[in-house]
């Protein structure tokens, strides 16, 4: 199986994909500062989150939304 290293640091949260997900429709991992999340992509729109408060969920949703576009080309370039 693929491993698939951090894609982008910032802030303290780590973006990742994971190499068994190339099934599912493209989203990113986010873990750092005590939490963890996932996001769709391009839209940014959050799938579930453990540990973060709205603020952390706000700051995380412009940083995925920032990066969408090229995370998208790097999920495909990756999966596909």
């Amino acid at each position: 199986m693929r491993t698939v290293p951090t894609i982008h640091r910032e802030a303290g949260y780590g973006f990742r994909f994971r190499a068994n997900d190339g099934s599912a429709p493209p989203h990113v991992y986010v873990e750092g500062n005590g939490g963890r999340a996932k996001f769709c992509l391009p839209d940014a729109g959050l799938v579930r989150t453990e540990g973060y408060n709205r603020r952390q969920l706000a700051t995380l949703q412009v940083i995925v939304a920032k990066n969408a576009d090229d995370w998208l080309r790097r999920w495909h370039d990756f999966f596909d």
